[in-house]
């Protein structure tokens, strides 16, 4: 390696823990040296000294399949989506410091006149409403020529293993249950069956995320043109591909403002429904040091980490 000099650990070993106590605890008796903490626990260690937080360039949101027979159905989408009460979803089930998202792309990432793209953007999604959300259900169900019941037994909520996943598209699943009388049955599966899943068109709906791989909107923005290797949806539009091509051609002020554009779009057709932007909340030891951590991009360095002894 070319700069060995300058890397101390001859090895890390990582565990995969899906049980949230269990990995609590392996902290807990020394067994890891730094673990995530999940909501539940937050109270016990926010204000101890081992105790870490920073912003994601992250985004979760429920995406659709769009070329299912009923979730193609753009009312379903808009039923589904003003149904889910995210501010609700960020205080009382996360309850870690995530924001509500305003649109698919997070803070952090630079816009134009000195502002964030976020900025620049503002709120474009449909805000919460139980009551119009039951109304796009009547029209899609009327459309699609099928009853409530019908629906119910095709919808399914693809998520995956974790005990904080689980928890997640269960309150999802109560929000849909509450304000429209559906109950989507949860599938919680490995995260490597969840990818071929998506990549063979098999869900309805599902909960999915995107972390920002470099510095810039289109990092988020061109995840959905049509065909695209990461839409999963089947979802296409040419107006948003438009944009997209512009964003990635033009320069200045001319590409956030497609971008900007394709935001719109995205918000007004629903091929998914962003639901909050990630924060971090982790614990380290304090003999752990020189981890590099980043917004954007590779988020965990270990190459500078070393432990005193």
């Amino acid at each position: 390696y070319w700069d060995a000099a300058n890397v101390k650990l001859e090895e890390i070993q990582g565990d995969m823990i899906t049980d949230t106590n269990t990995a609590i605890n392996l902290y807990e008796t020394g067994e890891l040296d730094l673990v995530g903490v999940p909501a539940e626990f937050l109270d016990k260690y926010k204000d101890t000294d081992e105790f870490h937080n920073m912003a994601e360039c992250t985004t979760w949101y429920i995406q659709y399949n769009c070329e299912d027979k009923y979730t193609s159905n753009k009312n379903i989408r808009y039923a589904l989506s003003l149904a889910v009460d995210t501010q609700s979803f960020v205080d009382n089930v996360l309850a870690n410091g995530s924001i509500a998202a305003e649109g698919l792309t997070p803070s952090l990432l630079p816009g134009k006149d000195g502002k964030e793209f976020a900025e620049n953007r503002g709120d474009v999604l449909p805000e919460y409403d139980p009551e119009k959300a039951k109304e796009y259900l009547d029209k899609g169900l009327e459309e699609l020529g099928i009853t409530k019941e019908e629906l119910e037994s095709h919808l399914t909520f693809l998520t995956g293993e974790s005990d904080v996943a689980k928890k997640q598209a269960a309150a999802i699943q109560n929000m849909w249950k509450q304000n429209l009388g559906i109950e989507a049955e949860i599938e919680s599966v490995a995260f490597k069956i969840r990818i071929d899943r998506y990549n063979r068109m098999d869900y309805t709906t599902t909960f999915a995320g995107w972390s920002g791989d470099y510095n810039d909107p289109l990092t988020f923005m061109d995840l959905w043109v049509t065909d695209g290797g990461n839409n999963d949806t089947g979802w296409s539009n040419e107006k948003y591909d438009a944009a997209i091509k512009t964003a990635i051609e033009g320069e200045g002020d001319e590409r956030i403002d497609a971008m900007i554009e394709a935001e719109k779009v995205l918000a007004e057709e629903l091929p998914i429904i962003p639901i909050y932007y990630n924060a971090r909340n982790f614990l380290e030891k304090p003999y752990v040091k020189g981890i590099a951590r980043f917004p954007v991009g590779a988020d965990t360095d270990y190459k500078w980490s070393y432990i005193i002894e």
